[in-house]
């Protein structure tokens, strides 16, 4: 009893450090995302030279996200987020410029700290829980649902606050990206003071070139992982595609951004929300709710895909959109289901030692295939539907991927760690 009170204590206080830290880095995060676009507009920027500053920010993201992973485990991940802080500050404070080299360089940035964000501080935490302190594998669960709902809050906190400096007191669309200089400081501050870096790796591991990590991935006797980085890099690249495309898509009905921004924040909050109650009520398993959460995204995909479809038409544009509305609403929910999962599900399988590596090399196809839509987009001018359609297939090929991972998992997970650990010996999978 003493040590099961013990272990608590220790999971509240691990807890409290990283969402204390990973919430304010999150936070500035989307303190900008609403005006981005419209600063490069306001400076005079065409449609085209806006694009290829988006580009430039998903391909620095991958050809320099997987030498930040390989960096974070080597050198320690605590710092790495912390690197997170000042380079992204620069990113910020570069947008004041209103020069094209200049803020070529601030996406170059940008995209460097979206690669920290989104692996080295889930990969500290995970470190830290299960090799540090050895804490129980379904805490992680809380914690990660925990960090979806929070992150939708302060979303939508971020939506408003953004648009009372921007709108309300007409201080311009550059403003929330100085807002988020402090909020990262801060969120450096914190972790340097608050975080211990993870265990210290093997010498042996130090030694290995970052390469390893995509041995490992695509290791033909135990496909494991890579049929999880399958599934992360198609289910994201649709998101980011999501990203671009809704704000057109619901342009017929002339809504207000900041009310649909919320609308679908409070959509990924319940879906954390559901993944709560059917994981701990219903002991559903985190496998079974990732396979939940991309058969809905996928059926909610397929209709946005007839919704945009019929949008062609002007007589039923208006009966389109609002179809395209309601399954934004449904994917917004199966993504606060996927966030949770999937996070737990790489925290099990994905070898300590390599882990913000292979997180980052998923990223790799993800980055890729959004850049390739994004210049698709660009040059070519498909209809909507066109595109929706090609983000269904790829989720048909998720839900495949999922259901063979599930397989794995079910049946080959405790053997395959013992194979993993024979070739590397220093590696602790729990």
């Amino acid at each position: 009893m003493d040590m099961e009170l013990s272990d608590k204590l220790i999971y509240s206080r691990l807890c409290r450090k990283y969402l204390l830290v990973f919430l304010l880095a999150t936070f500035a995060d989307w303190l900008q995302g609403p005006y981005i676009y419209r600063l490069y507009t306001h400076y005079g920027y065409s449609s085209a030279d806006v694009l290829l500053l988006y580009v430039v920010g998903f391909a620095s993201s991958t050809a320099f996200g997987i030498v930040v992973g390989y960096l974070a485990d080597k050198f320690g991940r605590k710092k790495l987020c912390v690197i997170y802080s000042i380079l992204y500050s620069l990113a910020c404070l570069l947008k004041i410029y209103n020069s094209f080299s200049v803020l070529f360089v601030g996406r170059i940035l940008g995209g460097i700290s979206t690669s920290i964000l989104f692996s080295t501080f889930e990969s500290w935490y995970i470190g830290q829980h299960l090799i540090k302190y050895d804490l129980e594998k379904d805490w992680i669960n809380l914690t990660l649902t925990k960090s979806t709902f929070y992150n939708g809050l302060l979303a939508i906190l971020a939506g408003f606050v953004s648009s009372i400096f921007v709108d309300k007191l007409d201080m311009g669309p550059l403003a929330p990206f100085l807002l988020a200089v402090p909020i990262l400081v801060a969120a450096g501050y914190s972790c340097a003071i608050l975080w211990d870096e993870n265990p210290v790796l093997s010498h042996s591991f130090k030694e290995e070139k970052y390469e390893s990590s995509l041995t490992l991935i695509i290791n033909k006797h135990n496909r494991i992982l890579l049929y999880l980085g399958i599934v992360q890099s198609l289910y994201e690249s649709v998101m980011y595609v999501f990203v671009f495309l809704w704000t057109p898509v619901l342009e017929p009905i002339h809504p207000s951004q900041g009310v649909i921004f919320s609308f679908f924040m409070m959509c990924i909050m319940l879906g954390s929300y559901f993944y709560t109650v059917l994981h701990s009520r219903f002991r559903l398993s985190c496998e079974r709710l990732l396979n939940i959460s991309i058969l809905v995204s996928f059926f909610s995909i397929s209709m946005c895909t007839y919704g945009s479809y019929i949008q062609t038409d002007k007589s039923s544009e208006v009966l389109g959109t609002y179809l395209c509305l309601f399954s934004f609403l449904c994917y917004e929910v199966a993504i606060g289901i996927y966030y949770p999962a999937i996070g737990y599900l790489r925290g099990i399988v994905i070898p300590e030692t390599h882990r913000a590596s292979i997180i980052n090399w998923f990223r790799v196809p993800m980055n890729l295939m959004t850049c390739a839509i994004l210049l698709y987009v660009r040059f070519k001018l498909p209809y909507n539907y066109q595109v929706f359609l090609f983000s269904a297939a790829s989720l048909s090929v998720a839900c495949y991927s999922s259901s063979r991972f599930v397989n794995l998992y079910n049946t080959d997970l405790k053997y395959s760690q013992a194979k993993i650990t024979t070739a590397h010996p220093n590696i602790l999978l729990l």
